[in-house]
């Protein structure tokens, strides 16, 4: 069986934190606390995601 790699589900959750921004910033309401957390989340999988692309090269 396939077993994805670690930075394949860390860009997936990535993709997903960046649409839901997208979102927020073309209309869809949401609370300052919410987007802090999507903001905050965003750079911490940024980070990660380039420390396991380093590792897998």
């Amino acid at each position: 069986m396939y077993e994805e790699k670690r930075s394949t589900r860390i860009l997936r959750i990535l993709a997903s934190v960046r649409e839901s921004l997208d979102r927020i910033e073309h209309g869809k309401p949401a609370s300052f606390h919410e987007i802090t957390r999507l903001e905050t989340l965003d750079e911490m999988m940024s980070e990660l995601l380039f420390n396991y692309l380093r590792e897998e090269l």
